[in-house]
C-alpha cells in the first residue's frame, strides 16, 4: 500500500485526510513502540479510489474479520487428538475459536462437539458429503480435493 501513495500524490493526500478524520474522531490512536506491553490490534486495510465518485472518491475498507482456514493431517486418530488440541488451545490464547471441523474419519467426528463440526450430518460420509475450505472442495468419502465451478450460462 506503501508503493501506491508513494506513487500517486492524489490517492496519498487523500489517504492521509481520512486516516486524519479517523485519528481526529477517536477512532484510532498513535501508539509508541515503547507502550507494546497492553494489548493493541492492527486492523488490515486497503484504499479503494473511485474517481467517479461525487462524494467520497476515495474510502478505506477495513478487514476485521480474521478468519483463517487450517487445513491439516495426521496418521492416527491419537496425533490428529493432539493436533486438534494444540491449535484449540493456541487459538484460544489470542481469543479465536476454531469452528468448522471436518474429518474423513467417522471417529475423528465423535470426538468433537457437534456444535463445532462443519457437517450438518457427520456420520453419513456420503458422496454427497463435502466440505470447502481455502476455495478447494474436499470429498470427505474419498478423501480428496477437487474444485467446484459454478458456469453462468451467460458467460458460454
Amino acid at each position: 500500500m506503501e508503493r501506491r501513495l508513494n506513487r500517486d500524490v492524489t490517492v496519498r493526500k487523500l489517504y492521509h485526510d481520512f486516516m486524519s478524520e479517523y485519528y481526529n474522531l477517536g477512532h484510532m490512536e498513535l501508539v509508541k513502540d515503547d507502550s507494546l506491553n497492553g494489548r493493541v490490534s492492527y486492523l488490515p486495510h486497503h484504499s479503494v479510489l473511485k474517481e467517479s465518485s461525487t462524494t467520497t472518491k476515495l474510502r478505506v475498507v477495513f478487514n476485521a474479520s480474521k478468519r483463517n482456514d487450517v487445513l491439516s493431517g495426521a496418521g492416527t486418530l491419537g496425533e490428529a487428538n493432539k493436533l486438534r488440541g494444540e491449535l484449540q488451545q493456541l487459538l484460544l490464547s489470542g481469543g479465536f475459536k476454531l469452528r468448522k471441523w471436518n474429518s474423513n474419519s467417522a471417529d475423528m467426528l465423535r470426538e468433537i462437539d457437534p456444535e463445532d463440526r462443519g457437517d450438518k450430518a457427520p456420520y453419513e460420509l456420503s458422496t454427497e458429503t463435502e466440505s470447502k475450505a481455502l476455495g478447494i472442495v474436499w470429498m470427505t468419502h474419498a478423501d480428496c480435493f477437487g474444485y467446484k465451478i459454478t458456469l453462468n450460462p451467460a458467460d458460454r
